[in-house]
């Protein structure tokens, strides 16, 4: 299998890329950045850690030949990770050093937010894996075994697929944000809120009702009836206005999201029954 070493990758963006990869026969690994306080990405945990991360990726590669790095220019290096990177190239490795004055690559405007992540996407897409996206389905899945306290029940995905090819999209962001939402054990604020700056509609009503019960054990540690979901498109074809039912919720200390139902619009109610592991 292929791989692909990312310096300097958004967090925000790393399941999804991650997902695309896979799909395309790569396996990709990375060193993360996000925004500290000053307003500028920088790499995390800390800096200084990001050469055993290099380390990590060169020892793995069966050939030095097999290398292939990608240095985003969002966030600093350190002396230590550009010689480290450097000696790889020596030795026949790929290393490139994206650049903002090319057309592929955005530029930052001081935050990882939705339009600049989809820029970023989208240039990893044309320059990477431009030949298998993945569906909404793969997508949602893959996104789901990295989140093990994303829960998707039996068959929630089985019309994922079915939505109008404008809205995979639509799909897609909603798996990052139950993933999201997971990683920070629920502490989000109000999930309006917090849906609302991912540019997703949380509904509470409607006419769909969806139960969710898990088991532990034989037992039941959560049963519950709700009709809350995202939702893109109002007053067209089901196809076009696709909803993703699904339950936020703790079990003791830790937030589960479980998904019941992904795809076009619904006409019936939902009941599903989900087993801990």
């Amino acid at each position: 299998m292929a791989t692909l070493f990312v310096v300097g990758l958004p967090k925000e963006l790393s399941a999804r890329l991650i997902a695309i990869a896979s799909a395309n026969a790569v396996r990709l690994t990375s060193i993360l950045a996000e925004v500290n306080d000053a307003g500028k990405l920088q790499l995390v945990p800390f800096e200084v850690d990001a050469i055993y991360a290099v380390q990590g990726y060169i020892n793995s590669l069966a050939a030095y030949e097999e290398g292939n790095v990608l240095v985003l220019p969002y966030a600093s290096l350190s002396d230590s990770v550009s010689d480290e990177l450097a000696t790889l190239a020596d030795v026949g490795g790929t290393l490139t050093f994206a650049q903002t004055k090319d057309d592929i690559w955005p530029r930052f405007n001081g935050s990882p937010d939705q339009p600049f992540l989809e820029k970023l996407f989208s240039a990893f897409v044309a320059k990477f894996f431009p030949l298998r996206p993945q569906t909404p389905s793969q997508y949602f899945g893959s996104v789901a075994e990295r989140t093990p306290r994303l829960l998707i029940a039996q068959g929630a995905l089985d019309l994922a697929d079915k939505v109008a090819p404008q809205r995979k999209k639509f799909i897609m962001n909603c798996a990052d944000a139950f993933a999201a939402l997971v990683s920070a054990n629920g502490k989000v604020g109000t999930l309006e809120d917090y849906f609302a700056g991912r540019s997703l509609i949380h509904a509470q009503s409607g006419g769909v009702s969806a139960s969710l019960c898990l088991m532990r054990d034989e037992t039941s540690v959560y049963q519950e009836t709700r009709n809350t979901h995202l939702k893109q498109g109002d007053k067209t074809t089901p196809q076009g206005s696709p909803r993703v039912y699904f339950h936020s919720l703790f079990v003791g200390k830790d937030n589960y999201v479980g998904v019941i139902y992904a795809g076009p619009h619904p006409s019936s109610d939902f009941s599903k029954t989900h087993v801990l592991k």
